[in-house]
């Protein structure tokens, strides 16, 4: 395929600078080192008012200016070539009309305003949600872009938690490109093509014009593109009562486009995603070597055991099983299944709800499913017995056998860990931990043959209740039951068998002496 000026390709650079898709900073655009305070056309003096009459009080700030001082050391000999101009290419000195298309992506580290310690921000207008201003500016009259955020309360005025200031003429001006940030797979959306940009760059920059191969753009140079690539950028916002501090930080970006060059291409779409319904089915088979915490009237102890499941962020839809009554043994049968439903995002792994219904403030949190162990009281508060947390993302895998299933199983690295989402379904024995006096125990997963109840398996309840306690009593109730009724037989039976030994009824007959 041969390639023109007018196609989006991809650049190979002869000093293999790769140019990065993307970006996220976790400073603003100003602070990252490789793009030299995007002021390397101009740079911003501050402008102050002299001192008062009145003695102590501090100079105030009155303006700005802007401009860019260069000292050229000149040779001895006049007839010598002058250095280079450092300014070969000036912008136009009239006004340029532009705009300006605001991202704003997320808030974090807010500075609570509410007396319960939270706070309800929006930016300027609307609830804080990722959404696009879409601005006009006159450079460079309205230079500054100011960013506010504002808690929200519904009786009183709404209270300013932070700005962030943003100069859009430095951006506008700077060869490092950021009107809009390179494209890394997105919709191009400058106004410019690719090889218009490129052509720019190298003419800025003195480089040789690129040369189009095939498949490839070739261009030498100096030093490498350093161009600011589709990128987040995060913001710290600050109070005029407290400018030192910091009050949270915000991602967001900023594309400026002059209308001189026509208009700008779509706006980059960052609706959020909309999350899947899915629901989880967790069945409770059994339990096994549970915790004993009540004692029955026999004296043994024993728990009557449940079982209790949520996900993280649905606290309120807890949900529990039957309760298997009088476990003397610590099993427990159920074969009972619990039913989650929740929305979650793949790409993000979390999932997302909200608080009430008519809110629109959304709340992410990891798929976590929390199993406990519960025993039953009647006359005063359930006794906790252990649980077990499950990721979704990263489950444990679980052990085969109950023999198998330790704490041990919690410490798998994640490369062994399983994703419910691709697996769809997982079975076996998983440990439970619990306190009890101080040490960690183990409550081991384990389906019994039969259910232990009073009706389905009396022999299970006799052995549990008679045979433990009382079982060489009944073993030498037994031999001496077997010594008695071997001796009763035998005194019942010696009589008969002395009387006819002494008559011998069954003596030789006549005829045959």
């Amino acid at each position: 395929m041969a390639l023109t000026p007018r196609d989006d390709i991809l650049i190979d650079i002869d000093d293999k600078e790769p140019l990065i898709p993307g970006q996220v900073y976790d400073r603003e655009l100003e602070r990252v080192g490789a793009f030299g305070g995007l002021s390397d056309f101009c740079q911003t003096f501050k402008l102050y008012r002299g001192k008062t009459q009145e003695e102590g009080q501090d100079p105030s700030l009155v303006g700005e200016f802007k401009g860019m001082f260069k000292i050229y050391p000149l040779p001895d000999d006049p007839s010598s070539t002058p250095p280079p101009r450092q300014f070969t290419q000036l912008p136009s000195s009239g006004v340029e009309d532009c705009v300006v298309r605001v991202y704003i992506i997320q808030a974090h580290d807010l500075q609570p305003k509410d007396s319960h310690g939270k706070c309800d921000p929006y930016v300027k207008i609307r609830q804080l949600r990722p959404m696009l201003y879409e601005l006009k500016c006159s450079l460079p009259m309205e230079k500054d872009l100011r960013v506010a955020l504002f808690d929200y309360d519904l009786l009183s005025k709404d209270e300013k938690i932070g700005e962030t200031v943003i100069d859009l003429e430095n951006r506008f001006l700077t060869r490092y490109g950021a009107c809009c940030g390179l494209s890394g797979g997105n919709a191009w959306r400058d106004q410019r093509r690719p090889s218009q940009l490129l052509s720019r760059l190298c003419e800025r920059r003195g480089f040789r014009r690129p040369v189009y191969q095939r498949q490839r753009i070739t261009f030498r140079g100096r030093q490498g593109l350093g161009l600011i690539p589709e990128h987040v950028e995060t913001r710290p916002l600050y109070s005029p009562l407290q400018p030192e501090i910091e009050q949270g930080r915000l991602m967001m970006w900023v594309d400026v486009f002059p209308k001189s060059l026509g208009p700008p291409g779509p706006p980059f779409n960052i609706t959020p995603r909309k999350a899947k319904r899915f629901f989880l089915r967790c069945v409770i088979w059994n339990t096994s070597d549970v915790i004993l915490d009540d004692v029955s009237l026999t004296g043994e102890k024993m728990s009557d055991i449940y079982v209790k499941g949520w996900l993280h962020g649905h606290e309120h839809n807890k949900q529990k099983t039957d309760v298997h009554y009088r476990s003397l043994g610590g099993e427990g049968n159920f074969n009972y299944r619990l039913v989650f439903p929740f929305h979650y995002l793949p790409a993000e792994q979390l999932c997302s709800e909200h608080f009430w219904s008519v809110d629109k403030t959304e709340m992410k949190v990891r798929p976590k499913l929390t199993i406990q162990i519960w025993d039953n009281d009647k006359f005063s508060f359930d006794d906790y017995l252990g649980h077990v947390e499950l990721d979704l993302n990263s489950m444990v895998r679980p052990a085969k056998t109950s023999e198998k299933c330790s704490l041990e199983l919690l410490q798998q690295p994640p490369d062994h860990r399983v994703s419910l989402f691709q697996q769809k379904t997982v079975k076996g024995w998983w440990p439970c931990s619990s306190q009890l006096n101080g040490d960690t125990v183990l409550t081991e997963p384990q389906r019994p043959e039969t259910s232990f109840l009073w009706f389905s398996s009396p022999y299970r309840t006799l052995r549990f209740i008679l045979w433990t306690r009382f079982k060489w009593f009944i073993l030498l109730f037994i031999v001496l039951f077997l010594i008695f009724l071997f001796f009763g037989v035998f005194l019942y039976s010696f009589p008969n068998y002395a009387a006819m030994k002494m008559v011998g009824p069954f003596g030789p007959s006549k005829g045959a002496q």
